[in-house]
């Protein structure tokens, strides 16, 4: 019998504990509790990345090291008062994202069935399969160019002397690790300061190994995403010379492939939310099954958080030729999406289009840092698709926010798409916004 996961989001207050005695729905059939937000796991990750302006003086995830807090230093309290303290301290946002729970169910019942019945319960906000997720990739190969169209593109020289290079932003790539032994990202990747060599957190394998193996799945795709966004400046590989957008940024790897899910999603996006990240580079979506599906999920509710914290989330649109509307999270307003274009300016055939694409970036035969294996670490290579689009317009992001922490999604996405230049696309029949990274930092210092 096959285990269905899926994801249900109490209403805050309600114990799980009441879940176990009201969920006989059938006869009987396994049930697996397991909070999707675990505590004492997320200690040792957060640890790496807390946030010095928690709003509460108290941050509840910190666990035990939290009673070495100023405000409660003279206090004694057990692990259970301490998170039942911060608990009532949270905002409603954040409180949301400590009452999902995945549940493995072994019942030959169809998903459709148990979602509904569960759905019926007192006491849940929300029930959702915890479906796959699938990586935006389009490999593209060592393919020569006669002219290296991207930075032109977007109106964006390295200039060694220029003032906004990315300094003092950290950028999360959510994506399949990153190759953190090659030689062009040393100087932009993101290192614990109390453990050596660790640049980041692995959600798959819950370690900190985030090597991006090149025999797994889509491998090479996050060290890719991470070279357009912070490649050491002037890199010279067969005659073309490539720079980051952000060099002067701080790049921390999420690794969430190649099994990701969307419990595993919703842990990183969450756990992202008490960093000091200012943007967060996504590569990953899912077609919407229903319409209120995505509105009322656990990633909405990550997506919210993360919008109370001031962090931008980006997501490639997806290289599914189709309207990006009918995908999540890419279909949100609470996120920067991406489409792309080819060297002619027009959208790429694989991009996703629509009206919720809120600019359109290189997405065609973009060269950037590759993963390796031992005797060659310092690996070049083209891809193509959103994926690349949406790296671009991170390092964008990181540049705008150096100038000016304070603007949120609904900001960036303004000056983006004022500042971006209007091209009209006689396949889509409508004019698209492509980045224009010089006139966006002119537009947001006016």
């Amino acid at each position: 019998m096959n285990t269905k996961s899926i994801i249900i989001g109490f209403e805050p207050g309600f114990s799980p504990s009441n879940f176990g005695n009201t969920i006989m729905l059938a006869n009987s059939f396994h049930i697996n509790l397991k909070q999707a937000v675990p505590i004492k796991e997320r200690i040792s990750i957060l640890k790496q990345f807390i946030r010095e302006d928690s709003s509460y003086g108290i941050h509840p995830i910190q666990g035990s090291s939290a009673l070495k807090s100023d405000v409660f230093k003279h206090l004694q309290f057990s692990k259970r008062e301490l998170w039942d303290l911060a608990y009532g301290a949270m905002p409603v946002a954040e409180k949301a994202i400590y009452d999902a729970y995945t549940l493995n169910l072994s019942i030959k019942t169809p998903m459709a069935q148990i979602i509904s019945d569960l759905n019926a319960l007192d006491g849940i906000a929300y029930v959702e399969e915890n479906e796959a997720y699938q990586i935006c990739d389009a490999h593209e190969g060592n393919t020569m160019v006669s002219e290296y169209y991207p930075y032109k593109m977007i109106n964006w020289t390295y200039d060694s002397n220029q003032v906004i290079q990315g300094e003092g932003q950290q950028i999360i790539v959510m994506d399949t690790g990153i190759n953190y032994k090659h030689g062009a990202l040393q100087q932009v990747l993101w290192n614990d300061e109390y453990k050596e060599n660790t640049y980041g957190y692995n959600f798959v394998d819950r370690n900190t190994d985030v090597y991006d193996h090149p025999e797994q799945g889509n491998g090479g795709h996050g060290t890719h995403v991470a070279g357009i966004i912070g490649t050491q400046p002037e890199t010279t590989y067969r005659n073309v010379e490539i720079s980051g957008i952000a060099p002067k940024a701080s790049i921390i790897s999420y690794k969430i492939f190649p099994k990701l899910t969307k419990s595993i999603a919703f842990d990183g996006l969450t756990t992202a939310a008490y960093t000091k990240a200012s943007v967060i580079n996504n590569s990953w979506n899912a077609q919407v099954k229903g319409k209120d599906q995505a509105k009322n999920g656990c990633i909405s509710r990550a997506l919210q958080l993360l919008y109370t914290k001031n962090i931008i989330p980006v997501f490639s649109a997806g290289n599914n030729r189709d309207n990006v509307a009918h995908y999540y999270p890419s279909g949100s307003k609470k996120v920067i999406t991406v489409g792309a274009v080819c060297e002619n300016y027009k959208k790429a055939n694989i991009s996703n289009y629509g009206d919720d694409v809120d600019i359109y970036a290189p997405g065609k035969r973009i060269l950037s840092t590759e993963t390796g294996l031992a005797l060659n670490f310092d690996r070049f290579n083209y891809r193509s698709g959103t994926s690349m689009s949406a790296a671009f317009v991170t390092g964008a992001i990181a540049l705008l926010k150096e100038k000016r922490k304070e603007l949120n999604v609904y900001q960036i996405r303004e000056i983006l798409q004022r500042s971006g230049k209007k091209v009209f696309d006689e396949n889509l029949g409508r004019e698209i916004c492509i980045l224009d990274i010089k006139q966006a930092l002119k537009l947001q210092t006016n």
